[in-house]
């Protein structure tokens, strides 16, 4: 996989100026194009939830501006660090109103290679959307990468962990995630296992070790104990933070058809809490 085009979210805030600088460093380093969205939410279904079904219509206005003022932020805010002139087509209001929740978000993430977003902080009241990311991850089929408020500005990619799991969404994570694996130092693939699979997660170590020697990434193959899925996502960050990696691969699993962004533990644990930049596929 080759990335080419990159797509950063921008919702508005300050907090998401290190988001649009991080994406800007990556765009940097793969000669890729860079690009901005945000979501335009359908403020008369916010209206109601907030007010009752027999939402006001000064109320669904006075949320009308802030949403649009929100959104004319967040591409200023873009802008000022791109520095992107307004006449460059780099730019996409995902409408809500005009295609569902999420779905406007989703189908722009169609048209690029990555998406990058800052990490929803679930202990912040006025925190990004965590269905917003979810959505993307499960249901665009674009690899994306969540970079942490914790992780500042500072650079990160040197020293990798994959959180390996003999499973399509961990084969696609890999797949996504070949340049960003090409060109870090060190690559760890990381299993977690009980002791009825430790013969078989050792193959499957060692043939993923193998599928990524042929494509010049040498890798070492770590084990760890298994437990609940709360303390696999966090036996998985403990030992990407023991190793000292800068940045964590993995699947993103869903356990609903219904609602894409109803993630399994792993995955809702990882997409919260993480504190190392992420790159999930699915």
């Amino acid at each position: 996989m080759t990335i080419r085009n990159i797509l950063v979210h921008a919702d508005g805030s300050e907090e998401s100026v290190q988001t649009i600088r991080s994406a800007r460093r990556i765009a940097g380093a793969f000669d890729a194009n860079l690009s901005g969205f945000c979501v335009l939410p359908d403020v008369a279904v916010a209206a109601a939830v907030a007010d009752g079904a027999m939402a006001n219509a000064q109320l669904i206005s006075d949320m009308q501006k802030t949403a649009e003022d929100r959104a004319a932020a967040a591409e200023e805010i873009f802008r000022r660090e791109t520095g992107t002139p307004a006449r460059e087509v780099d730019w996409t209001l995902a409408d809500a109103t005009l295609s569902g929740a999420h779905d406007a978000a989703v189908t722009t993430a169609f048209y690029t290679d990555l998406v990058v977003m800052g990490r929803y902080d679930g202990e912040k009241p006025d925190g990004r959307d965590p269905g917003l990311a979810a959505d993307i991850a499960i249901g665009s089929g674009r690899p994306l990468l969540l970079i942490p408020t914790a992780a500042g500005e500072s650079a990160f990619g040197r020293k990798i962990m994959i959180g390996w799991k003999e499973s399509r969404e961990s084969a696609r994570a890999i797949h996504d995630a070949m340049p960003f694996l090409a060109s870090a130092g060190t690559v760890i693939v990381a299993t977690v296992v009980d002791r009825s699979t430790d013969d078989a997660a050792a193959e499957s170590g060692e043939r993923i070790k193998d599928m990524l020697a042929s494509h010049g990434i040498e890798a070492v193959f770590h084990t760890l104990p298994a437990g609940d899925d709360e303390s696999t996502s966090a036996s998985l960050v403990a030992h990407a933070l023991r190793s000292g990696a800068d940045m964590l691969v993995a699947g993103a699993y869903s356990h609903s058809r219904l609602r894409e962004g109803l993630f399994g533990g792993v995955s809702k644990s990882l997409f919260e809490s993480c504190p190392l930049p992420v790159l999930v596929s699915h």
